[in-house]
């Protein structure tokens, strides 16, 4: 998932994982992300990061090249599912998300 564009600049995701509606914070729960074409939702390439989420939920895709991402934690995690809207990256930004988890 590292990547760079023509210009040297990434940009980030910054991922937060709670239950439900209640949002407690999951602990090392798996997030991946993944390249994805936001026009189609089709995942584009295999490209990929599968990362644990620390004590507080939370954590930070550094260096994600411009594009077309998708954030989720599958149906493996006993914490439950959940799955991003696809989103774009523009170069040198960073994106915030918060996924809900239901079982």
């Amino acid at each position: 998932m590292n990547g760079q564009d023509e210009n040297g600049t990434t940009g980030g995701a910054r991922v937060r994982c709670v239950f439900g509606t209640d949002g407690k914070p999951c602990a090392g729960v798996r997030v991946n992300l993944g390249d994805q074409d936001v026009a189609t939702g089709r995942r584009t390439g295999g490209r990929s990061a599968c990362v644990p989420t620390d004590r507080e939920g939370r954590f930070v895709f550094p260096a994600v090249a411009p594009g077309g991402h998708t954030v989720d934690v599958g149906a493996w995690e006993p914490a439950g599912q959940a799955t991003a809207d696809a989103f774009e990256l523009a170069a040198g930004a960073v994106v915030e998300i918060e996924l809900h988890l239901a079982k």
